[in-house]
């Protein structure tokens, strides 16, 4: 695309993003350097779409089994470690983050799951 728009002279706009991170570059021929001249910074984090849907490195599997181990064995204890310190201020931390719809509140499902009336609304 990047040939195509150079050769007929016509400006080109590239966009993407990474998870909540976006990025625009515009490339006008002649005047801005090209798309293909230019190389993205090696990205630190790996996209949440690679890990669930697309894993096709050792290192998105090695992210998607340390995101595992964190949800099913540190979260849980951390959690119950938080409630054995301060009950009534963990429950109350609890059923307001319950009462805000937020997308993908695991943390809220998980604890409701525990099926305590305190988790209840």
């Amino acid at each position: 695309m990047d040939r195509r728009c150079l050769f007929y002279g016509l400006p080109l706009l590239e966009s993407g993003t990474l998870g909540t991170k976006g990025n625009t570059q515009v490339v006008y021929p002649h005047l801005t350097e090209s798309y293909s001249s230019s190389q993205d910074p090696p990205e630190k984090d790996i996209p949440i779409c690679t890990l669930k849907n697309f894993p096709n490195e050792i290192q998105h599997t090695i992210q998607w089994a340390r995101d595992q181990f964190e949800t099913l064995f540190s979260q849980p204890s951390e959690n119950a470690n938080r409630f054995l310190e301060d009950s009534k201020e963990f429950l109350k931390h609890v059923r307001n983050a319950c009462s805000q719809p937020k997308d993908g509140n695991a943390d809220c499902r998980r604890l409701h799951c525990l099926g305590t009336p305190a988790f209840s609304k």
